[in-house]
């Protein structure tokens, strides 16, 4: 949409300030109330989606009920022809994600005050029956003045599988995906805390848990496999911190906290204990070795449990006391050569995987971009593009992205092809010849090709019954592109001569002019009636004339 298009009657778009897979978010002036506003207008593939639609309505009414310093507020949701929008609260600063991206691993002290706040505004959502579904860094505004902002609450239940499938467009949050999600079941409030966890993992860490090629082998991982202890890829952080965050990971729900509240305090207190520079046991029932560690003593324990057999035996009776000795020796010897040698097969080997690794980058948001700049864009961030097809569109300029294969923050390998979709413009059509019908079937037909009325006024037309489409322009046949719109006059039926009997020969010319005629000869002639009354007319009253009859 171009800066200065009005939605709505009140909202000037001001300039795109960022966007998903689902919708675009433009800054807009609310011009009814003076005040700057986030406008998130709907990508033209969920619009054209009448279930979808019905579905996102629904759902940020709900969310609009809720009122928390951390939520982010909806002002309003509308409609403006094809486009569909939610006005909501403008937050100045950055997305979680970006600062991620351009910090890696935030401070201790950071990462448990940014939960503390996500935690308040889940609290409050649940509280009013309403699950967020969607809890990622791209979610989690960070404002100027330090506050924390989650938006997009209950937005994501509107995505239905169909829309998933054909545009892949919430696939990126796969990564965030509690384990029962990603078996398709539904989402509770301990789905909120598991994808919390996942954004306190990355925070701690700057990386993700669980990461692969495509959305689905993330989603299995979430299910199948345990996660690699934070600690172990940020060896200064508290066990406490790791102890919740691995809580909130848990695979069977009901592991998890039970509350949105819970959690809270759990944090709050090591965020306490913390800053007092206390420490607490931590209670793990879940596995948090270091993985390295335990790999090591993996390979080492066959060696081991030999070198116990063989010892078992050398100690038999049968054995003298000095061939003891010299055999123990001989044995500690060869399990401290056998040790070292695996230890160094185990680093030699982390050594030769760092080497071979191919790094991962995250992919960038190139829609609404040229295809010069995204291709430069993608380049820089190490991956290729490919141009998979065109398609219409009344939002994105000719020649530029319309949609991308992965959602912005998708963790690629460097070198990976990115594919994308580039702008037709808007479709030219045909402006059909709707005169004649009435306005439902005109509208209908009009819409039916992409085309929106615009101006709607009433004629006499002499010719064409009442209620019907007497003019239009357009004209028929004429070549517009798609979203253009389509004036409509409604014929009022022919024109009938009002009764000027009685009135005044001052009102005769106000009266005739409103119905499409004009005042003919005026004879005068004695009568009773007072002066310029008029007696008699011709035409006579309620006859139907073409319009500008002269009355006389």
């Amino acid at each position: 949409m171009q800066p200065g298009t009005v939605l709505g009657q009140r909202y000037r778009i001001v300039d795109r300030i960022g966007g998903g897979g689902m919708a675009l978010v433009y800054r807009a002036e609310d011009t009814a109330l003076g005040r700057s506003v986030a406008l998130k207008v709907l990508r033209s593939q969920f619009a054209a989606d009448p279930e979808f639609v019905r579905r996102f309505r629904r759902e940020a009414q709900a969310a609009a009920s809720l009122s928390h310093p951390n939520i982010v507020s909806i002002y309003d949701v509308g409609q403006e022809g094809e486009h569909h929008y939610i006005v909501m609260e403008l937050v100045e600063g950055e997305t979680l994600k970006s600062r991620i991206q351009r910090q890696g691993p935030l401070s201790v002290e950071e990462t448990a005050r940014i939960g503390l706040e996500i935690l308040a505004a889940l609290e409050h959502a649940h509280s009013h029956k309403i699950v967020h579904r969607d809890i990622k860094p791209h979610n989690i505004l960070l404002a100027r003045d330090g506050r924390v902002k989650v938006t997009d609450f209950g937005i994501a239940r509107a995505v239905t599988t169909d829309t998933v499938t054909n545009t892949g467009s919430i696939m990126g949050s796969a990564h965030y995906f509690s384990p029962e999600m990603a078996k398709g079941q539904g989402a509770t409030e301990q789905s909120d805390l598991y994808s919390l966890g996942v954004v306190l993992y990355e925070m701690a860490t700057g990386r993700v848990p669980f990461q692969g090629e495509s959305p689905i082998t993330v989603a299995l991982k979430h299910v199948q496999e345990e996660v690699l202890p934070p600690g172990v890829l940020n060896p200064e952080l508290p066990a406490e911190l790791e102890a919740i965050i691995l809580r909130a990971l848990a695979k069977d729900p009901a592991q998890r906290f039970s509350s949105a509240a819970e959690m809270r305090q759990a944090l709050a207190q090591f965020l306490e204990d913390h800053r007092a520079g206390r420490t607490r046991l931590v209670d793990r029932d879940f596995p948090t070795q270091d993985f390295r560690a335990l790999r090591q003593r993996q390979r080492l324990e066959p060696a081991l449990a030999k070198a116990d057999r063989e010892q078992e035996w050398d100690e038999s009776p049968a054995a003298g006391p000095g061939g003891r000795g010299r055999r123990r020796w001989g044995l500690y010897l060869l399990i401290s050569f056998a040790a070292l040698f695996l230890g160094g097969l185990v680093y030699g080997g982390y050594v030769l995987s760092r080497l071979l690794e191919v790094p991962e980058v995250e992919v960038p948001d190139v829609v609404g971009r040229s295809a010069q700049e995204a291709e430069q864009i993608l380049r820089a961030a190490g991956l290729q593009m490919q141009v998979k097809g065109q398609e219409y569109s009344t939002e994105i300029p000719v020649g530029h992205v319309t949609r991308q294969e992965y959602e912005p923050g998708y963790v690629k390998k460097q070198g990976s092809v990115v594919g994308v979709w580039l702008s037709l413009g808007p479709r030219t059509v045909t402006v059909p010849d709707v005169r004649r019908l009435t306005r439902a079937e005109a509208e209908n037909q009009l819409l039916q090709l992409g085309l929106r009325v615009g101006a709607v006024t009433e004629v006499f037309a002499q010719d064409v019954d009442a209620g019907r489409v007497a003019e239009q322009s357009p004209p028929p046949g004429t070549q517009v592109q798609e979203g253009s719109v389509v004036d409509l006059k409604i014929s009022r039926g022919t024109r009938r001569v009002p009764n000027l009997v009685g009135r005044s020969l001052g009102e005769a010319p106000a009266q005739l002019a409103s119905a499409g005629l004009t005042l003919g000869e005026v004879s005068r002639v004695q009568s009773p009636q007072p002066r310029d009354t008029v007696i008699g007319q011709d035409p006579q009253p309620d006859a139907e004339v073409p319009p500008g009859t002269r009355v006389n």
